[in-house]
């Protein structure tokens, strides 16, 4: 079946989306199921798959993707069009996702609110000298939502969109062992990422690489402590 990614998510469960043809959706675990690892998944990268249920399993680049992966040059990315992507179907839709899964955890964030109010009523009728107090928690058990849930809210959304943007770029950027020396580059930093498997660590640094708006990742090494992964590498741009 063919198809094009979602979303995608490196960590530990791996819990992805992809879509078919037709604009229905199944769930993939990362790990487990992309089948090409030496070619990074992006938003909007089309794909085949096979399906079990609502689940996507032996998930592959398209041929196209393959050529395209295998033909790719070392150049200059520009970070703009990312932006433009905002305005996208894709990105309307990974909003809407985000957005659901937000008011599912809606009611969770109540929950300091209701334990504030609570404590209130107990202290205004445990006597007068406890009114006061009383009186604080329960304002502050209704301000609470209003405090930190809305706030959050917008702020966990602003997040969403550079999340969006980074697994654009996570197809883009090269990673670079063996630097050609006909390359012309500049170092911008060095940039360091840990993560709970290696997949994770190495789209951790590369978000790192995007906020500097690199081009490409040089030098890389990787190592593991116990159940931690951590990478170093060099961030640069093309000139």
């Amino acid at each position: 079946m063919k198809g094009r990614i979602l979303d995608f998510k490196k960590d530990k469960l791996g819990l992805s989306l992809v879509e078919n043809l037709e604009g229905k959706d199944y769930i993939f675990f990362f790990e487990k199921e992309w089948k090409k690892k030496n070619i990074k998944p992006k938003i909007g990268m089309n794909v085949e798959f096979e399906i079990s249920g609502s689940v996507a399993k032996n998930i592959y680049p398209s041929s196209e993707e393959i050529e395209k992966h295998d033909n790719k040059k070392i150049e200059k990315i520009n970070f703009e069009t990312y932006k433009t992507m905002l305005d996208s179907d894709l990105y309307k839709r990974y909003e809407k996702r985000k957005k659901l899964s937000l008011k599912s955890n809606f009611v969770l964030r109540f929950i300091p609110s209701i334990f504030f109010f609570g404590l209130g009523i107990v202290f205004f009728n445990s006597g007068w000298y406890y009114e006061e107090l009383g009186l604080v928690f329960i304002i502050l058990g209704l301000i609470w939502p209003l405090m930190k849930a809305f706030k959050l809210t917008s702020k966990e959304l602003e997040n969403y969109k550079e999340e969006f943007m980074v697994k654009l770029y996570n197809g883009d950027v090269s990673i670079i062992y063996d630097i050609p020396e006909t390359l012309n580059y500049k170092n911008i930093e060095m940039i360091f990422s840990d993560g709970e498997n290696h997949s994770q660590c190495e789209f951790n640094l590369i978000k790192d690489a995007y906020k500097l708006e690199a081009d490409a990742i040089i030098n890389i090494n990787y190592n593991s402590t116990g159940s931690s992964y951590h990478a170093q590498g060099m961030a640069i741009k093309i000139n």
